[in-house]
């Protein structure tokens, strides 16, 4: 092939590759707004709650609003005609959480509810077996009860930008089912289900969505609960459409209150589903960030199939160094001895001795007093340390050692090697 070919082919292919890189990819704008279910009063994102907040402090005078953080709980509130406001998206109330309320109610106090799910785990109390339909649209017409002049308060809903409208799963109650149950306990009021009876409000609708009720009282006593199970309604992309500020004057004027404590499931930690703000549940909602989520966690599995085996070569044990010059002592040693040469072993013996003391402490064999310096320097007997030399010098003169002499001499000089300081 030649060079000219080559190219050609390198252009071909970059171009194949590239067209079907534009394939794979995506090209679209992006909005800056985080369209996440947040429904918090301090967030001014579409889902947010921040002009739902700003228009309570609006209507009812923000130095008559507080926000319920649990420091202090609904039943020390010792007062009446005090609104209480939970808004949020999903939550729950416990057994001890409806009582506490009820009996806030009961004192001449009134509770706006505002939730999809706000419901309890009390099945003899208010909120319970109420939730029965489920319908969605893209467009809610609200109508209010009893409304003379019928006034539309249309709610568009949006979910990733204000360019297309989508479909919105919102609850609906069940005031048939609510009704056939309070005909069961009248029926039986004489028996064991008067106490239900007893606890049981009047329940009032107020307002409905394609002919069905969202928006409903209950009276308690003294005081009223009011439930309202479209959250979206009231949030800030909401506070965007022509209903808003209207819809919220509405609601707002059933109620004169002396003060507002205004609460959310963040503040008292009800189970909330539709309210956390867990990382991983936010990389999770957004597809970019699952994507690479789940790439990582197959990445990692594959690589600890086919990439965590061992790539070095075992190192193999290596054996403990051996001391081979003890080695070879013993083989001169037994060497010597099956020849009958004992005596031999002395030059060894000595030049080795003198070796070591001219290299630990600095004596020559040749100084005139190197048996007193040796004496003095390794702390050793003088008169041993005169035998010793004594018998090392005679080897040279020609003295035959026998083997018990032999024994005798290397007894003393090992006697030095361990001994002298």
């Amino acid at each position: 092939m030649t060079r000219k070919e080559l190219i050609i082919v390198i252009i071909l292919g970059v171009g194949i590759l590239g067209l079907l890189l534009s394939s794979l990819l995506e090209y679209r704008e992006e909005s800056d707004l985080d369209w996440k279910s947040k429904f918090t009063y301090d967030s001014k994102d579409p889902y947010g709650a921040w002009m739902f907040d700003n228009m309570v402090k609006s209507y009812f005078d923000s130095n008559k609003v507080v926000y319920h953080y649990r420091d202090t709980l609904l039943s020390d509130l010792d007062t009446t005609g005090m609104l209480y406001i939970m808004f949020g998206n999903r939550f729950t109330y416990r057994k001890e959480e409806t009582s506490e309320l009820i009996d806030f109610v009961r004192r001449g106090n009134s509770a706006l509810i505002i939730g999809k799910s706000s419901w309890t785990e009390d099945s003899t109390n208010y909120f319970s077996g109420n939730y029965a339909y489920s319908n969605k649209d893209s467009i809610l017409n609200f109508y209010f009860e009893n409304d003379m002049m019928g006034i539309q308060y249309s709610y568009a809903h949006y979910v990733k930008g204000f360019d297309e409208k989508k479909f919105l799963n919102y609850r609906t109650f069940d005031l048939a089912a609510s009704a056939e149950l309070d005909a069961v306990q009248t029926e039986y009021n004489d028996s064991t289900y008067s106490t239900k009876v007893q606890d049981k409000g009047i329940t009032n609708p107020l307002g409905s969505i394609n002919g069905h009720t969202v928006y409903l009282k209950t009276d308690i006593d003294s005081g009223s609960i009011y439930q309202h199970t479209v959250p979206e309604m009231f949030i800030n992309h909401a506070s965007k459409q022509d209903y808003y500020v209207g819809y919220l004057n509405k609601i707002f004027e059933s109620f004169d209150p002396e003060f507002v404590v205004l609460d959310h499931p963040s503040f008292n930690k009800m189970r909330s589903s539709g309210n956390t703000n867990s990382p991983l549940q936010f990389i999770l909602s957004q597809k970019p960030l699952r994507t690479a989520y789940y790439l990582i966690l197959v990445s990692s599995l594959l690589f600890v199939i086919f990439k965590s085996k061992r790539k070095q070569r075992a190192i193999p044990v290596l054996e403990k160094n051996r001391n081979t010059t003890l080695e070879y002592v013993e083989t001169l040693s037994n060497l010597f001895s099956s020849q009958n040469q004992s005596a031999r072993l002395i030059p060894h013996i000595k030049n080795y001795f003198y070796h070591t003391v001219k290299k630990k402490y600095y004596l020559d064999e040749k100084n005139p007093d190197f048996v007193k310096l040796l004496s003095k320097k390794s702390k050793f007997d003088y008169d041993e340390l005169q035998i010793i030399v004594k018998m090392l010098d005679n080897a040279d003169k020609g003295y035959a050692y026998p083997d018990d002499q032999l024994i005798n001499l290397h007894r003393r000089v090992e006697i030095f090697y361990k001994t002298a300081k």
